[in-house]
């Protein structure tokens, strides 16, 4: 499934046991958007951040931007580097 997500296309995809969804932005085709699946917990765990920069490599097939990394609630924005 790596690098096949199309733009407003949600890829559901398991990190550590953990569902999270993944989308490619609209407005570029290196900027992605993850989150975990599911609200409920309600708490913002340090973990949830590295599991989204995972779950965008993985669905992406690119390694994520460390410098344009985007974190806020429990959402992830981030640019990936296509090109190693």
């Amino acid at each position: 499934m790596a690098g096949c997500a199309t733009t407003g296309e949600v890829i559901p995809i398991q990190i550590e046991g953990v569902d999270h969804i993944v989308k490619r932005m609209k407005s570029d085709e290196f900027s992605w958007w993850a989150r975990e699946k599911s609200f409920l917990g309600g708490f913002i765990d340090p973990n949830d951040f590295r599991q989204n920069i995972m779950a965008i490599e993985l669905v992406s097939g690119c390694k994520v931007d460390l410098g344009t990394v985007r974190n806020q609630g429990l959402e992830t924005i981030a640019r990936v580097d296509c090109a190693n």
